[in-house]
């Protein structure tokens, strides 16, 4: 994922603050760590839907 991508999730989910970058290191990559600063008081999104480039 590029790093556009994942500042814009954070921002969804929060305020980005930062991505792990030793995180792209292993063979299994079925998730990303990413530091997002988040207010309590207000509920956790649920729902985000991404496209990929092609429409998928």
């Amino acid at each position: 994922m590029s790093i556009n991508v994942r500042k814009q999730l954070g921002n969804f989910i929060g305020e980005f603050v930062e991505y792990d970058d030793n995180n792209n290191l292993g063979l299994w990559r079925n998730f990303m760590r990413t530091k997002v600063r988040v207010d309590v008081r207000n509920p956790l999104k649920r729902w985000k839907k991404i496209r990929r480039m092609g429409g998928e």
